[in-house]
C-alpha cells in the first residue's frame, strides 16, 4: 500500500510541474543561441503560457528580432532557440510585444531600414501573419528613438513613438494597425505631442475601448514636467 501511495504522489507531482524547472539555478531556457540575446519582452499567449521576443546577435553582424512561445507546462512550442521575426541585414532593436487576442502576439521594433518602426503579427503556432520581416508602421523621414505597443478592445495594434521629423528634440506620434497589418490612421501617423521641447519616458495603456492613453516626461523651462 505504501508503494502505491508513493507512485500516485510522484505522478501527481509530474502533472503539476510538467516541464517547468524547480531548480532556480537552471530554470527554463528560451534561447541558447550563440552571441548575444537581450532586451527581452513578454506577453500572455491567452492559454496560461507566454510569448517572448528579444533582439538577437546570433548572425554576428547585426541585431535581429526573434521570438519563442512557452506553454503553461513550461514546454517551448516553436523551433529551438526561437523563430526569426525579422532578420534583415540592417539593425532591428528594442522590441515591444502585446497579445493579439487570438493566442498570438504583435511584435514591434526600431528598424534601421528606414529608421522607423516596423511590426509583425505571429500566430500561436509561430507563423508570421504579415509580410516577411514586418510592415512599416508609418511613412516619414523622422528618425524614431522610442516606441510602445498595446492592443485595443477590437484586437488591433496601437503603436506610439518619438521621432524627430519636426526637430532634433522629437515629438510623439501614434498609429493603429489592423489585425491584417494595414494602417488605420494617417500614413505618417497622428500627432500626439508637438511642443518643441525634449520628451522622454513615454508610456501607453489601452483606454478600455479602441484607443489609448499616453503619458510622457517633457522638458520645459526650468525642468521636466509630466504630460
Amino acid at each position: 500500500m505504501k508503494q502505491v501511495i508513493l507512485l500516485v504522489l510522484i505522478f501527481s507531482y509530474s502533472i503539476c510541474f510538467g516541464a517547468w524547472s524547480t531548480n532556480p539555478t537552471v530554470n527554463n531556457p528560451i534561447c541558447n543561441a550563440t552571441d548575444y540575446q537581450q532586451r527581452t519582452v513578454i506577453c500572455s499567449d491567452g492559454a496560461g503560457g507566454a510569448i517572448i521576443a528579444w533582439q538577437d546577435f546570433r548572425s554576428g553582424t547585426s541585431w535581429d528580432i526573434y521570438a519563442q512561445r512557452i506553454d503553461a507546462n513550461g514546454n517551448t512550442k516553436w523551433i529551438s532557440d526561437g523563430i526569426p521575426i525579422c532578420n534583415q541585414a540592417d539593425q532591428q532593436m528594442t522590441p515591444q510585444i502585446a497579445e493579439d487576442g487570438a493566442g498570438g502576439a504583435y511584435i514591434s521594433w526600431l528598424d534601421d531600414r528606414n529608421y522607423t518602426v516596423y511590426a509583425q503579427r505571429v500566430s500561436s503556432s509561430g507563423t508570421a501573419m504579415w509580410v516577411a520581416n514586418g510592415v512599416q508602421v508609418y511613412l516619414s523621414t523622422g528618425l524614431a528613438s522610442d516606441h510602445k505597443l498595446i492592443t485595443d478592445l477590437s484586437g488591433n495594434a496601437i503603436l506610439a513613438w518619438v521621432d524627430n521629423r519636426n526637430g532634433w528634440d522629437g515629438d510623439i506620434f501614434a498609429q493603429k494597425l489592423s489585425n491584417g497589418g494595414s494602417r488605420m490612421w494617417a500614413a505618417s501617423g497622428v500627432q500626439v505631442c508637438v511642443y518643441g521641447s525634449y520628451v522622454e519616458n513615454m508610456q501607453m495603456i489601452a483606454d478600455g475601448g479602441n484607443g489609448a492613453i499616453i503619458v510622457w516626461d517633457e522638458y520645459l523651462i526650468g525642468g521636466y514636467n509630466n504630460r
